[in-house]
């Protein structure tokens, strides 16, 4: 139950079309969990939490294996881990391109994949989840993973 719950609660999160009072509030319940659920477990992770740089350079080949294996591509990083200013509770900011036939299921369950490979949390977007204000600042800045 609670994978189906993570499941539902971030592909919202990928829903780049809609938008409205009711969305951004459901945005904003899918982001305080987020907190919430990750909030414990970094401040009682016992000196094994890991900046999300250090998750990715360990676990990259696993990474892009998921990316493939949930119907995406072109994976990216951008953020604190792509300026080098992520620490330990950083979350990694994931961009990739869905491909033809790519559902919501196949993107939440790469988030939640992620997360459980990487032990850190997962921001993951599309191009069309981007707000316009800064879409192209972050498709100018993001590097391949």
């Amino acid at each position: 139950m609670e994978n189906l719950r993570k499941i539902a609660g971030y592909e919202l999160n990928l829903l780049s079309d809609f938008d409205g009072p009711c969305y951004q509030e459901w945005l904003q319940w899918v982001q305080d969990s987020k907190q919430k659920e990750w909030g414990p477990n970094l401040k009682n992770c016992g000196g094994v939490c890991v900046k999300p740089s250090e998750a990715l350079r360990s676990h990259r080949d696993a990474v892009l294996a998921l990316v493939e294996a949930r119907k995406a591509c072109n994976a990216r990083v951008f953020g604190s881990v792509l300026r080098g200013e992520d620490v330990e509770g950083s979350d990694l900011d994931v961009l990739v391109d869905p491909l033809p036939g790519t559902s919501l299921f196949d993107l939440g369950g790469l988030q939640v994949d992620l997360e459980e490979l990487l032990g850190v949390p997962v921001d993951l977007v599309t191009p069309g989840d981007l707000p316009e204000t800064f879409r192209n600042h972050v498709l100018t800045e993001a590097q391949k993973i």
